[in-house]
């Protein structure tokens, strides 16, 4: 059972690096995928070309803004805002995106319930944003299917349970990653904590060790058997210094006065 305490800041600060490494992954890919897909756009849905290159504009936008902020060292309060921020702005975009496709073309349905699923346990926002965005989006994109779109039953229940399952496995997903990285943490700072008393008990050690116990009469001096010895003898075979005798001037003056 771990005995160190986990602390939220300093745990922040740990994997705000990876945080955003990751950041950049995700939103790169992303963008990638909305500028890759533009061609196949305006072959197939060129009537409504004008307005999904505003939508995939805004995506391009706010993606790069946030590709930028990640690389000026934001603390991880802000990245958490930003990448929320961006969370939403792409839901958002891709269920307008889709709402300009006929009914019979459910592509953007498929995309969609894989775009949640990666951005749940891809995107490092905070667990509450991302689940309620999740749930937000993934309704709103399921309502547009269900009034805007009047597609039938059958395909309608098919768009929901993806959009559910999406959901359920990418939370459940981001939960055990967050968990992870939690428990690889709290090792860390065991370790660390362990590594520092051992340390101390080093240095309370040598101190020890450096510790003669000697008599306060006679001046002999306790080996490591507990028998007493002079010590002329216990310091030559302890340490393999040897003495050399001189008279120190008090001394002298007491026993030669003359």
């Amino acid at each position: 059972m771990s005995t160190v305490t986990v602390n939220e800041t300093e745990y922040r600060a740990h994997t705000l690096h990876r945080d955003v490494r990751q950041t950049t992954w995700v939103v790169g890919s992303v963008l990638a995928v909305v500028l890759g897909t533009l061609p196949a756009e305006y072959r197939l849905f060129h009537e409504t070309f004008g307005f999904v290159i505003w939508v995939r504009l805004t995506v391009v936008i706010a993606s790069v803004a946030v590709l930028r902020f990640a690389q000026s060292r934001p603390t991880p309060r802000h990245l958490d805002v930003v990448v929320t921020a961006w969370f939403a702005v792409v839901l958002a975009c891709f269920s307008a995106n889709s709402g300009v496709r006929p009914a019979h073309f459910e592509v953007p349905a498929a995309f969609y319930v894989l775009l949640v699923m990666v951005l749940h346990l891809l995107a490092p926002a905070p667990a509450r944003g991302q689940i309620a965005l999740g749930i937000v989006g993934s309704g709103g994109d399921f309502l547009i299917w269900a009034f805007y779109k009047h597609v039938d039953r059958p395909a309608l229940v098919a768009i929901g349970a993806a959009y559910l399952v999406a959901n359920v496995l990418g939370i459940m997903g981001a939960r055990e990653i967050r968990a992870g990285r939690r428990r690889e943490f709290t090792l860390l700072s065991e370790e660390r904590s362990m590594r520092s008393k051992l340390e101390e008990a080093q240095a309370e050690i040598k101190v020890l060790q450096g510790l003669i116990p000697i008599c306060s009469f006679c001046k002999s001096i306790r080996n490591e058997e507990g028998s007493y010895e002079a010590v002329e003898t216990y310091v030559p075979r302890s340490h393999g210094a040897d003495f050399t005798h001189t008279i120190c001037p008090d001394c002298l003056e007491k026993n030669y006065p003359s």
